[in-house]
């Protein structure tokens, strides 16, 4: 099955929203597997019904996954390119791609996340909740930091399922930390001045 056809919308959007239960889907024995292969679902069921294809797909998928929540979508937009154009053949390397593709994965989203902009936020949010107790209009630092750290997870879930698609193995050389280090220099910068 060939196919350089972008990816639907209503797919892309399923899979978008599938990707805020990839952590609710989380177990010790496989990590994040389960809701990467949730996320994967809407594209399976517009590729083969046959049921043994089907839990050959399931089975594959719910092998060992852990990566960054917010950066599920590059691992799946590649996954999804690849079995469109390479349909069933695509099953068995799965596995191997998933591996090469989760350490740097993670790797940029703990960095970017975990390590500066959940930080920053909290340094802008927590004086915005001491100022609204004492009466003043702390809620506008209080949805500056709601803003700041929401907007660039919903832009990476939403990009990252589609630049995934669109350079299928090649966004292996998209994901390096200097793709989002604009990024983090702005919230390093917030970090920074309040020290």
């Amino acid at each position: 099955m060939k196919s350089n056809q972008p990816l639907k919308f209503t797919i892309h959007l399923s899979m978008f929203l599938r990707s805020f239960l990839v952590q609710a889907l989380w177990n010790y024995r496989s990590m994040q597997s389960l809701g990467i292969c949730f996320m994967l679902l809407p594209l399976r069921v517009k590729l083969d019904k046959s049921s043994e294809i089907f839990r050959e797909f399931i089975a594959e998928n719910i092998k060992f996954v852990n990566s960054h929540p917010y950066f599920a979508g590059y691992l799946v937009g590649m996954l999804s390119k690849l079995y469109l154009q390479e349909g069933d053949a695509v099953i068995q390397k799965a596995e191997k791609l998933k591996n090469l593709l989760v350490s740097p994965l993670g790797s940029i989203g703990d960095k970017l996340f975990w390590e500066n902009i959940k930080p920053s936020m909290m340094l802008l949010a927590v004086p915005g909740a001491i100022f609204q107790l004492q009466g003043y209009p702390g809620w506008i630092l209080m949805a500056l930091a709601f803003a700041g750290y929401n907007l660039p997870h919903l832009i990476i879930r939403w990009i990252g399922i589609k630049q995934g698609y669109t350079l299928g193995y090649q966004i292996y050389n998209k994901l390096n930390f200097e793709s989002f280090e604009k990024m983090y220099k702005l919230y390093l910068n917030i970090l920074q001045s309040r020290n």
